[in-house]
């Protein structure tokens, strides 16, 4: 199994259940699943061919999760960008990588001039500059052909000690990872995940989107972390089940002074069962206090 075919399953066992809901929009399974074969069939129409590497730099939003299972469903690698490099840096992982395609949203048009300077050959799009084909069948047949041993993604270190390095892999990789997590974590359709971590991360992608349609739950998805308010806000309002976040996020939340009235909302009307961190150790006394 692919992750194309995980998310296509998916739609076809609950295909009017919400799969995302950001801020007034809500897609269901089988909406994101027709967009995505769609969005595939134009990158496809494009001159996408099998294991070519398309990048994203898109900030949190639906068209980026559609956008990633896109590429894969025509056939090619992910490459997810940090949205917190500058365009020379972004740059020398899209030549290092030898992606053919960059998705990329508004913020970060200013990149694009710098980018094609050093790699003339690049193709940027908007996501709706993708046209929206349907992929026919010697298409579906070509994606169909991969196999779960293919490499799904290039994820980039932060080259800390040196340049960024790609790290593959493969659509077993992250399906292993995901359903260990569903073993753990005991995940249903009735869950609701919060998403406010970037996107472009390994650990937010595998547990924000791919554990979820695993498991066939919703995802809230926010735009970014800032403000902080808005979390606290949706964990009430959309009734958050599973609680994705990093040690600093849990930090912040262990030394909030909240009025009396939301400290009351959060003892008797929270609904969150689990919570995850993830990116490095979590404190003990974080955990204490929260």
């Amino acid at each position: 199994m692919t992750l194309s075919t995980l998310l296509s399953n998916r739609a076809r066992k609950t295909p009017e259940k919400i799969c995302i809901r950001f801020e007034r929009r809500r897609l269901t399974y089988s909406e994101i699943d027709r967009l995505v074969t769609a969005v595939a069939g134009g990158l496809r129409g494009l001159g996408l061919n099998t294991k070519d590497r398309v990048a994203i730099l898109m900030e949190n939003c639906p068209e980026y999760i559609i956008s990633y299972f896109a590429i894969l469903r025509a056939g090619g690698i992910s490459v997810p960008i940090n949205t917190f490099l500058i365009a020379e840096e972004v740059s020398y992982i899209l030549k290092d990588s030898g992606c053919k395609f960059l998705i990329y949203d508004d913020r970060f048009f200013s990149h694009i001039e710098t980018i094609k300077t050093h790699i003339p050959e690049i193709k940027p799009l908007m996501f709706d500059e993708i046209p929206k084909i349907p992929l026919s069948g010697p298409l579906v047949k070509g994606e169909a052909g991969l196999d779960e041993d293919e490499v799904a993604v290039f994820l980039y270190t932060s080259g800390t000690t040196g340049f960024p390095k790609g790290v593959m892999l493969t659509h077993k990789n992250l399906l292993s990872n995901a359903s260990s997590c569903m073993e753990v974590m005991d995940l249903s359709e009735r869950d609701r995940v919060l998403l406010f971590l970037p996107l472009f991360h390994s650990f937010t992608f595998t547990v924000c989107v791919i554990v979820p349609i695993y498991a066939g739950c919703r995802i809230v998805l926010l735009r970014a972390v800032k403000p902080f308010s808005r979390i606290i806000k949706s964990i009430l309002k959309d009734r958050i089940t599973l609680f994705v976040a990093v040690p600093t996020i849990y930090n912040i939340l262990a030394k909030k002074k909240m009025p009396f009235f939301l400290r009351y909302m959060f003892k008797y009307f929270l609904n969150i069962r689990v919570c995850v961190s993830g990116a490095a150790a979590l404190p003990p006394r974080d955990t204490f206090c929260l």
